[in-house]
C-alpha cells in the first residue's frame, strides 16, 4: 500500500485503472492516479492505453507525481513494458508524410480534418482513433504512415466508411479505400465502393515488418466528383501478437493508360518554308496591242504559253525577212 489517502468527495476512480492496479496489488494508488490533472499531457483521460504509450521519462514523472514509492514504480514500469507488446498500435499516432487530400487537411485521432473542426463519428459513435481523408475528385487522396521499427508482428485491422456529417449520396460509384504496402508498392486490401454513410467495411490481415515492411499508404480513390464526401478510416491499428489473421492478398490494379509522348523535332534552325514558283509574267505580243494576261493553271496554262511562244516566233521571223528585203533594195 502506501499511497495518497482517499478523501471524501473525490470522483470515483477509473475502473480500468483500478483493475490494472488491483492485479499488481497497488490499488491504493487508484484514486490519485485517476485524477484528470495527471493526464493533461496524455490525452486528458485516464486509460491503460495512454499509460502504455508514455515514454520512459513521461512514465517516471507520472508515477512520481502520483506519489508512488520507488519499489512500486519499478513494479508498474515492468508491467507497462509488457503491455506495450500486446496493446494495439494505432495508425493515427504514427509519423505521417506524403499527404494528398481533396480539401482542408488530413484528420488524425478524433478530428475529421475540415475547417469547422468536426469530430469523426460513425452511426452516432465517436471515432477517437481514426483518420479523416477527404477524397480528391477524379483522383487519389493518400498518406504514408511509418509503423515503428521493432513493432511485434500481428494483425492489421480496422474499418472504413463515410462520416456521419455526409449529406446526401455521392454521385457515381462513390469512393474506394485501399491499403498499399510501400515496400513493394502492392495493394493488399481494397474495399467495395462506398457512396452513402452508414455502410461500414472492415479489414483484417496478418502483418509483420519482415514480410510487409513498416511503410503503409492509406488511399481513397474517387473516380468522379467527391461531393465533399468525408471518407474515414475507423481505428486502423496493428494488433500485436494476433497470429491467426489471414494472409494479405495482393489486389490486382487496372493497368495505367500512358498517353504517347509527342515526338518533337530535333533542335536546330527552322526549315525554310516551301513557296511555289511564281507564275510566268504576261507576254507582250510583238506588233500587236493585245497582251497575254494569265495566270492560267495546269495543262491549259502550259498549252497557252506554248501557243503564244510559237505565234511570237513566227512574227519575229517575218520581221527579220522584211528587214532583209529593205536592206537588199537599198544596196541595189
Amino acid at each position: 500500500g502506501g499511497a495518497t489517502d482517499n478523501k471524501a468527495g473525490d470522483a470515483k476512480p477509473c475502473e480500468e485503472i483500478v483493475k490494472l492496479l488491483t492485479g499488481l496489488k497497488l490499488e491504493s494508488y487508484a484514486q490519485e492516479m485517476s485524477k484528470p490533472k495527471h493526464w493533461a499531457k496524455h490525452g486528458g483521460k485516464p486509460s491503460v492505453q495512454a499509460l502504455a504509450q508514455m515514454s520512459s521519462g513521461d512514465l517516471t514523472a507520472f508515477m512520481v507525481a502520483v506519489g508512488m514509492k520507488p519499489g512500486h514504480r519499478c513494479k508498474l514500469e515492468r508491467h507497462v513494458t509488457t503491455l506495450k507488446a500486446t496493446l494495439p498500435t494505432y495508425v493515427c499516432d504514427m509519423k505521417v508524410s506524403n499527404i494528398v487530400v481533396g480539401k482542408d487537411s488530413l484528420g488524425l485521432g478524433k478530428v475529421l480534418g475540415d475547417k469547422k473542426g468536426t469530430n469523426m463519428a460513425f452511426l452516432g459513435d465517436p471515432v477517437t482513433k481514426g483518420i479523416g481523408m477527404y477524397p480528391k475528385a477524379k483522383g487519389v487522396s493518400k498518406a504514408v504512415f511509418v509503423i515503428p521499427k521493432g513493432t511485434p508482428s500481428g494483425a492489421f485491422a480496422g474499418g472504413v466508411g463515410l462520416d456521419d456529417s455526409q449529406r446526401g449520396r455521392m454521385l457515381g460509384k462513390g469512393v474506394q479505400f485501399r491499403i498499399r504496402m510501400m515496400s513493394n508498392k502492392t495493394v493488399v486490401w481494397a474495399s467495395n465502393h462506398v457512396s452513402a454513410k452508414g455502410s461500414k467495411q472492415e479489414f483484417l490481415f496478418a502483418w509483420s515488418e519482415e514480410k510487409l515492411g513498416n511503410l503503409v499508404q492509406l488511399e481513397v480513390v474517387c473516380d468522379g466528383l467527391n461531393v465533399n464526401a468525408p471518407a474515414i478510416w475507423i481505428d486502423p491499428r496493428i494488433i500485436c501478437g494476433q497470429n491467426d489473421a489471414p494472409k494479405p492478398v495482393v489486389v490486382p490494379e487496372p493497368p495505367m493508360v500512358v498517353q504517347p509522348t509527342p515526338v518533337l523535332p530535333p533542335p536546330g534552325p527552322m526549315p525554310i518554308p516551301f513557296r511555289p514558283a511564281p507564275m510566268p509574267s504576261p507576254i507582250q505580243k510583238l506588233g500587236s496591242g493585245n497582251t497575254y494576261r494569265g495566270p492560267l493553271d495546269g495543262i491549259r496554262n502550259e498549252r497557252m504559253v506554248m501557243l503564244q511562244t510559237q505565234e511570237d516566233s513566227a512574227e519575229l521571223k517575218e520581221l527579220v525577212h522584211l528587214r532583209e528585203r529593205v536592206a537588199n533594195k537599198k544596196c541595189a
